[in-house]
């Protein structure tokens, strides 16, 4: 990721020559890092005609001995051997495993990031008072006949308007105005009212390796930022907290909420309605490890400190005058990072949690640097379907993130995984705005941010991730109760980079080493309302099931509803409609190979996201 050499010899080499990057990015595990910025340079450059990403695929193979055998996968994973298997050269472990693209060539995040920087259609400016858009063909040889470009606006997260418009022949390095082709004031929208702008240049034309209406390029602008969480108003009925300080735990409750804090302010256990929020004694704690391959250079296995370095903490309990709240203050001194929580915790099961970071660690070398400013918490293993607002759909971290809009999407824990065959930290999303994780009956938790928040959602710690060398071992416990799901919530996690051949991450993408960095949470339980009437239901709540052979939609599915299944390159797979109101609608998987896709819900009362794993 150090694109500074490549600025000046691409600017101002002794030769006067092209330049071209070879292997300037490493593809190797969770990684690809910076890679627009090589790109803002290497498209401003006097001299810089391109470079090579090492490499296209991961070349992980079946063993002679599971293909005789037809034990082809394990755990739901596609059973494939490495150097670990086979270890004598030029094996080197995991290091065949540096494609974009896995062993069965199925997309990943990655791709969606070089595609996003490769694009050859440019958005250069954007403006709000005049509702235009600048686009430039950066493409050597054709005009932008035959495109279209398409735009839909965002409130909240939620499609408002949308519209398209053919693209006029603009000539090979010329930028022009377009006027956004949606009816919709943005000269009007203000901070708060949270509006997204949603752009994307589609072919007319189908090619030989897409259908008609593939997207080529794409953009977002935030026209309007969203607002601080509003205060906290509470119903006439709430009743008192009680706050008890005993010998074993110290306890804030009422009829709603119970939360036992330990003396030192581990939180032990979390109940909303009696129903358990966290797995017991697995509350929030900062969290400094992670587990990616591609940190260390060349050996692909970087050494550093497991722990979190908390070295002491201390705990203040409070009760409000009014006893409609409690505050419970929890301090920690660490060696990567001292914190603060405050916890606010009110009558009618709404707790507030503020964040406070503070980096004690200097050191910025990939083996001792701090890799997080952020919790780890572990949640009930039946809050397993996950609804987000932040960028997706894959994965993206903050370093590799341009080929990710920001949007409402949903998962599952499960699904949330990537296919990584060495298996590390992965299923981060950036900006997150709003998380709701619930059971199958619609029961969980919401938590709602602001500030600077990344997360994910896994099965398994960093810890557990690096104890394995293949995806295939990981298993997942079969039953709720006996599964954790473990979140994430970061102010900052160090950039990814290159570093599996020798290229770290920028220093900006560093994680600071002093100040103090804040967030907050804002944690309010779930539960799914039964009206009775069965056409309130939108598309947020209809539930999606999957197996090797098909995906089932199932729920009051209005008339006029469209359902497409993509591959997670773009190419729609199959697409099924609604001409009445029905229970279920049903898309093929059918001879389709591993890997992600997207399943897009398009009805007259609402859209939706869903990413599948496969």
């Amino acid at each position: 990721g150090n694109s500074k050499p490549m600025k000046a010899e691409a600017n101002g080499n002794w030769a006067k020559q092209p330049y071209f990057m070879c292997e300037y990015e490493h593809a190797m595990g969770n990684s690809l890092g910076s890679l627009q910025d090589y790109w803002d340079v290497m498209e401003s450059s006097k001299y810089g005609i391109g470079g090579c990403i090492w490499d296209w695929v991961d070349q992980s193979i079946y063993s002679p001995a599971d293909i005789k055998s037809g034990n082809l996968t394990q755990n739901g994973f596609n059973k494939y051997v490495t150097g670990y298997d086979y270890p004598q050269a030029p094996h080197q472990g995991n290091f065949l495993n540096n494609g974009v693209i896995g062993a069965d060539r199925a997309w990943s995040a990655k791709l969606d990031e070089v595609k996003k920087v490769y694009q050859y259609v440019k958005f250069t400016g954007y403006s709000k008072s005049a509702g235009t858009v600048k686009v430039k063909n950066a493409y050597d040889f054709i005009t932008l006949k035959g495109y279209t470009l398409k735009a839909v606006v965002l409130e909240k997260g939620k499609q408002v308007a949308e519209g398209s418009v053919a693209l006029s022949a603009i000539e090979p390095g010329q930028v022009a105005n377009v006027k956004i082709p949606v009816k919709y004031d943005f000269a009007k929208a203000t901070t708060g009212d949270d509006v997204l702008l949603n752009l994307e240049v589609t072919r007319d034309a189908a090619t030989s390796y897409a259908e008609a209406g593939y997207p080529v390029a794409i953009a977002q602008y935030q026209v309007a930022d969203r607002a601080a969480l509003a205060n906290v108003t509470l119903p006439a009925e709430s009743t008192d907290l009680k706050l008890v300080k005993g010998l074993m735990y110290n306890s804030v409750s009422n009829d709603k909420v119970q939360m036992n804090f330990s003396d030192d302010g581990s939180l032990e256990d979390w109940k909303v309605d009696g129903v358990s929020i966290i797995k017991s004694n697995k509350g929030p704690e900062y969290e400094n490890y992670r587990w990616i391959e591609n940190d260390a250079p060349y050996n692909g296995d970087p050494g550093y400190d497991q722990s979190n370095g908390i070295k002491s903490k201390k705990a203040t309990f409070d009760l409000a005058a009014d006893k409609k709240s409690a505050t419970v203050t929890v301090e920690g001194v660490g060696s990567w990072s001292n914190y603060k929580f405050v916890y606010t915790i009110y009558a009618d099961g709404t707790t507030d949690l503020n964040a406070t970071y503070t980096p004690q660690n200097t050191n910025t070398s990939y083996d001792k640097a701090i890799r997080r400013l952020g919790m780890q918490m572990a949640f009930n293993g039946e809050f397993s379907n996950v609804s987000y607002y932040a960028r997706g759909p894959l994965e993206n971290y903050v370093d590799r993130q341009v080929g990710s809009i920001l949007g409402r999407y949903t998962t599952t824990v499960a699904d949330m995984n990537e296919y990584y065959l060495r298996p590390q930290s992965m299923g981060n999303r950036q900006d997150l705005r709003e998380l709701v994780l619930t059971n199958d009956e619609g029961t969980g938790v919401k938590i709602e941010t602001e500030g600077q928040v990344a997360f994910s959602t896994l099965f398994w710690t960093d810890q557990e991730l690096k104890a394995k060398l293949h995806n295939w071992e990981l298993s997942v416990p079969t039953t709720a109760s006996s599964r954790s799901i473990y979140a994430h919530f970061d102010y900052m996690q160090r950039g990814l980079g290159s570093g599996s051949c020798g290229q770290l991450t920028t220093s900006k993408y560093f994680v600071p080493t002093s100040g103090s960095y804040s967030y907050k949470l804002r944690f309010t339980p779930v539960k799914k309302d039964v009206t009775g009437i069965a056409t309130a239901e939108t598309t947020d709540d209809w539930k999606v099931a999957h197996d090797s052979e098909q995906v089932t939609i199932s729920g009051n599915i209005e008339a006029g509803t469209v359902v497409t299944l993509y591959n997670v390159g773009g190419q729609s797979i199959g697409r099924v409609s609604a001409s009445s109101e029905v229970p279920s609608l049903t898309l093929s998987l059918k001879g389709q190979p591993r890997g992600t896709y997207l399943i897009k819900m398009d009805a007259p009362h609402g859209h939706r996201v869903h990413k599948i794993l496969k």
